[in-house]
């Protein structure tokens, strides 16, 4: 029965070791595009993949097709994702800085340690987000001279 339905039944230990010596892989596009997707070092550990599996590899026609068909929108669509979650990020920051500024006390010091979420934004350079020092209203009164 095993030999003719053997797609019903688990393989061996032996039957499984067997199939990663010597198969055959092959991906969808989708694979392939998924590289556009995920981090850096999620890509590079794909590439060691790719590498070990070496000359065990088979790209069907079809998938090299699809891959090169749907490249650019997956890539712009990921470049639109990164925006998108950044513009959030900077929102979270810049409404959180709001909110302490208008605080009904009298704040001197604004505690930023929520704000360690932040990645390194270019746009925000030389912006260390240690402690903010807020001037209270005397000091921001002009000082007139007689």
């Amino acid at each position: 029965m095993r030999e003719q339905f053997p797609w019903f039944f688990d393989p061996t230990e032996e039957e499984l070791q067997r199939l990663w010596n010597e198969a055959t892989f092959s991906f969808d596009a989708n694979v392939l595009l998924n590289l556009y997707r995920v981090d850096r070092e999620t890509t590079q550990d794909y590439f060691k993949i790719f590498h070990e599996l070496d000359d065990r590899i088979f790209l069907p026609h079809e998938a090299a097709n699809q891959f090169f068909q749907n490249r650019r929108g997956v890539i712009q669509t990921e470049q639109k994702s990164f925006s998108e979650e950044e513009k959030v990020k900077e929102r979270k920051v810049f409404q959180y800085l709001k909110t302490e500024l208008f605080r009904d006390d009298d704040v001197t010091f604004i505690n930023v340690s929520p704000l360690s979420f932040v990645p390194h934004n270019p746009k925000m350079a030389g912006i260390h987000f240690h402690s903010l020092h807020v001037p209270s209203p005397t000091e921001t009164q002009p000082v007139h001279h007689s």
